[in-house]
């Protein structure tokens, strides 16, 4: 479709007009303000998450900071649960090597640990505020993308989470939400370059050395790929599929030198099995906290399984658990179907500990699903099955873990694109307005 300018004399400009940029900008600055202030009123020890010990040491219940500071101050990737263990691959290697690089440039006291929370504080600000031109990449106008930018950074979804409690989930976020804009592109446009197929491997590498959960992201893609091209897309997905085996290949050598065994980026599955399904487990982390289940199996808090790891090492301690696990889910089915559709409910509501919180989540998956109907009945449909795919594979790995709520991160902007996607047509609606809303576009499109 071609539009025309008419050629109108200019007219003055009156009042504030707002633009993408405009939007992007604001949402930035307002996602910073609003967790800073809330950093600022976190108590120091608690920003601190250590307990410090004879010999200075550092001993932190995040293991992938205990894996950062042996990284920063020994060189090896090794100790996971603050106490000697040997090396590990129990976490992905991403955060612990970003992690010992803050801890040698800044400290692993104070200033340290405010560092780390800034950063992730930054990349929470980034994403949202990235939302607008996400949204209008996909066709889908930046104004959807604004309405949920201003969302998220206005009331922090993921509480304590997007302030001092968070890992690398904001950046895994980023990184898919590039993915899912460049895999539209790629499906939409005819004659993708090469080099488009090689980046979009590569920053899949990448990804799964974040998070390895998204690999059946990465699945779902693929079967996009394939229902959209049938053999001919063939060629490009063995491409993509090699460039992501080529990044992966440097972290897969090193656990066969240290473990002498082949491992898919890491290896505690079978302990995050055990912690989730137990006659004491609950459906979420806090739950298994209180109840003292995680403090009696998890090695960063009993010395019995510490113990274990040492002796059976971390291949076997985990073969061990995931043994355990899997003989009391088939002694407790019932018991074990009832944690798995509570966290079902958990990881779309949120925990009824925080009731503002799980109002919002609850809407914002409602209006989620809404949008994607919306986006579906206009046109939209790749973009609704991508987006919808993320939403379908992603969960099915934390509907079976306990559940936390930075496990929704990585994919919180294919709820809250969606929901803003709804909330503007609603508000269209509400008004009816003689012009409908614009349908959804068919290609990519990046304009201020």
């Amino acid at each position: 479709t071609c539009y025309h300018r008419k050629t109108t004399a200019p007219q003055p400009r009156t009042g504030f007009r707002m633009t993408r940029t405009k939007a992007t900008v604001a949402i930035f600055l307002l996602a910073a303000v609003v967790r800073l202030a809330l950093l600022a009123s976190v108590p120091r020890q608690t920003i601190l998450l250590e307990s410090p010990s004879a010999g200075h040491s550092f001993r932190s219940w995040d293991e992938a900071i205990n894996v950062g500071v042996s990284l920063a101050r020994t060189n090896r990737f090794a100790d996971p649960f603050g106490h000697p263990s040997g090396p590990t691959a129990h976490v992905p290697p991403a955060y612990p090597l970003l992690t010992a690089a803050i801890f040698r440039i800044f400290g692993f006291g104070f200033r340290g640990e405010l560092a780390r929370d800034a950063l992730m504080i930054a990349g929470f600000s980034l994403l949202y505020a990235s939302f607008p031109a996400a949204a209008a990449a996909l066709g889908l106008g930046w104004v959807s993308g604004a309405i949920a930018g201003v969302i998220a950074a206005a009331f922090p979804l993921f509480r304590s989470t997007e302030v001092f409690l968070s890992r690398d989930e904001c950046f895994s976020a980023l990184i898919l939400l590039g993915l899912t804009v460049l895999f539209f592109r790629i499906c939409s446009e005819r004659g993708a370059e090469r080099s488009q197929f090689l980046l979009f491997g590569a920053a899949w590498g990448v990804l799964l050395l974040i998070q390895p959960a998204m690999l059946l992201v990465l699945i779902a893609f693929g079967v996009i790929w394939l229902a959209r091209t049938r053999r001919s897309g063939l060629r490009p997905a063995l491409l993509c599929a090699v460039c992501v085996a080529l990044v992966l290949t440097p972290w897969t050598i090193r656990n066969y030198l240290v473990f002498h065994q082949w491992l898919f980026i890491r290896d505690n599955a079978g302990l995050e099995l055990r912690v989730s399904f137990g006659d004491s487990a609950q459906p979420g982390l806090t739950g298994n906290f209180d109840s003292g289940w995680y403090g009696a199996v998890h090695p960063s808090f009993s010395n019995a399984a510490l113990a274990q790891v040492r002796s059976l090492g971390e291949i076997g301690f985990n073969r061990k658990m995931r043994n355990e696990a899997i003989g009391w889910i088939e002694s407790h089915p019932a018991r074990a179907a009832q944690l798995i559709a509570a966290r079902f409910v958990l990881f779309w509501t949120d925990s009824p500990r925080a009731p503002f919180t799980l109002l919002e989540r609850t809407a914002l998956s409602l209006l989620a699903s809404m949008g994607l109907f919306f986006i579906w009945r206009r046109g939209g449909r790749l973009q609704a099955a991508i987006l919808g795919s993320i939403l379908l594979a992603y969960p099915l790995t934390y509907y079976i873990d306990q559940y936390s709520s930075r496990y929704v991160i990585p994919v919180c902007f294919a709820i809250l694109i969606p929901a803003g996607y709804a909330i503007e047509h609603l508000f269209a609606t509400w008004r009816n307005r003689r012009k409908p809303s614009p349908p959804v576009q068919a290609r990519a499109a990046f304009s201020p």
